[in-house]
């Protein structure tokens, strides 16, 4: 790992090995405080600091790429959480949730390994000590960390037999979203308290509106012709023109 600034940014505009420019998208971003924290499509963390000034538009304050570049595949970064007053950031991607400093985001530590593999993760601030919980796929488990120094891990349960995409953890329960509904965990000893279904033959699918900064306009879907991505595209960066070029499920009329 690089927590060099210019490597990452660099690698992040660099062309393939063919010639063509890669697509490289945002695929997660959290704000705390003045911190907003990015996520990008090849790997790279960017860190900005919001100004006080909507028409000041700067660049990243710090960058870090969580993968080597000579990797044949680039991995995205998945999800992110930013802890203003802990000083931290957790990151989840390619199955691992490591923990990094706010400012230089220079890694602290992994919360999990490669055998494990996180599928998403979760964090709660009610406690005064914050907390994270992570799904993993081995043991189909659920780990509950305390969020402090050292970061120590208090609890393991059972996970229904279920793969999360999302989770939200307030009190003593986690909404735990999954390909085929949502389900309210108790995150004291891992049983369903409620579960709702999606309707029958449901998809679940992300797509994403590109918007530019225009001074005296703010954000907004101003394109230049330049733009690969396009107004709209999917998760994996491929561009859309509409929703209709989305495969519906089988057995599906509309979106």
């Amino acid at each position: 790992m690089s927590a060099s600034r210019a490597d990452p940014l660099r690698a992040s505009l660099a062309a393939s090995k063919d010639g063509r420019k890669r697509s490289i998208h945002i695929t997660a971003i959290h704000a705390d405080g003045a911190a907003v924290i990015v996520g990008t499509s090849n790997g790279v963390l960017l860190r900005y600091t919001v100004a006080d000034a909507l028409d000041s538009v700067q660049g990243p304050d710090a960058a870090l790429a969580l993968y080597p570049e000579k990797r044949r595949s680039t991995r995205a970064v998945r999800q992110l959480s930013v802890l203003a007053e802990s000083q931290m950031v957790l990151v989840l991607c390619h199955g691992l949730v490591s923990v990094h400093e706010v400012d230089a985001l220079t890694q602290l530590c992994v919360l999990n390994t490669p055998e494990t593999k996180a599928e998403a993760f979760c964090v709660n601030i009610e406690a005064e000590t914050p907390r994270a919980l992570l799904s993993v796929a081995a043991h189909s488990s659920m780990l509950f960390y305390r969020i402090s120094n050292p970061i120590t891990l208090f609890r393991e349960i059972a996970l229904p037999s279920i793969t999360p995409t999302q989770m939200t953890w307030q009190g003593e329960a986690v909404a735990v979203v999954h390909a085929q509904g949502v389900a309210v965990v108790d995150a004291a000893d891992g049983h369903i308290i409620s579960e709702q279904s999606f309707a029958t033959n449901a998809k679940f699918i992300s797509v994403f509106q590109n918007q530019r900064w225009m001074p005296l306009k703010g954000y907004g879907a101003h394109l230049l012709p330049t733009d690969l991505c396009g107004a709209w595209s999917d998760e994996d960066g491929r561009r859309l023109r509409s929703l209709d070029e989305i495969p519906l499920p089988d057995g599906a009329s509309s979106w």
